[in-house]
């Protein structure tokens, strides 16, 4: 008797275990509007030099997009908190 009851909670909470478990990381992926090369314009609320940049897409990390190609020595890290809207830009 002991060890069907021991079965039917095992089962029971490998059941559970599965319903509740975290999604996989392909389900986390968020949806970027952008791909990593392509150019796209920013407007940035309170930002220095302007409410708009443009930039050319070298990597996104956590909450930041790096924009690499405009002057800068390194690519500028943009925090995507702050971004208000992203448009594709016309390839040259």
């Amino acid at each position: 008797m002991r060890k069907t009851w021991f079965a039917v909670v095992l089962a029971l909470g490998l059941a559970i275990g599965y319903v509740v478990r975290p999604p996989s990381a392909a389900a986390q992926a968020e949806f970027q509007p952008f791909t990593i090369g392509e150019s796209v314009r920013l407007t940035v609320e309170n930002f220095s030099s302007g409410s708009s940049i443009s930039c050319r897409v070298a990597s996104v990390s956590n909450d930041f997009i790096h924009c690499a190609g405009d002057g800068q020595r390194r690519p500028r890290a943009i925090n995507l908190r702050y971004v208000q809207a992203i448009e594709p830009l016309p390839e040259r």
